[in-house]
């Protein structure tokens, strides 16, 4: 049996909400003051869609992140014939590290750049590296932090 307040039922509750919730039509029925119950329900039942749905699309993120999922990759070249390389990300913040992982042959020979911490500027890194005339010293990214 389903217990109604006396305040409760003094602002003009017409039922106790259900004990159980096993139909949602005879749920929103019993939770519903008399009136247009069919719009009502309606309303409600919208409601509770977009509820379920904003769940559903929040557990497909919070997945995603813990699957790796961050989208904070990318790849980088080195500007040739100077020691420095700006990487210029909006993802780029004060205490962001940037971790690099060569990917061209000419990367893997000269070693993996370092980065100047912190970070002077929001959505820049200046990464340090080996003053080369060679072009083709592509890096893979991932940003942390």
């Amino acid at each position: 049996m389903a217990l109604t307040s006396p305040r409760a039922s003094a602002r003009g509750f017409a039922k106790a909400p259900p004990a159980f919730y096993g139909d949602i039509d005879s749920a929103l029925r019993a939770a519903l003051p008399e009136g247009d119950a069919v719009a009502d329900m309606t309303r409600l039942r919208a409601l509770l869609w977009q509820i379920t749905e904003w769940q559903r699309l929040s557990a497909e993120v919070i997945n995603g992140l813990m699957d790796g999922k961050d989208n904070a990759t990318g790849t980088l070249t080195l500007d040739i014939n100077v020691a420095t390389t700006t990487l210029i990300d909006r993802r780029i913040g004060p205490d962001t590290i940037v971790v690099l992982v060569p990917t061209s042959a000419n990367a893997k020979a000269e070693g993996t750049p370092w980065q100047t911490l912190p970070n002077v500027t929001r959505s820049q890194a200046v990464l340090n590296h080996v003053n080369s005339a060679t072009a083709d010293r592509t890096y893979a990214f991932v940003l942390r932090g």
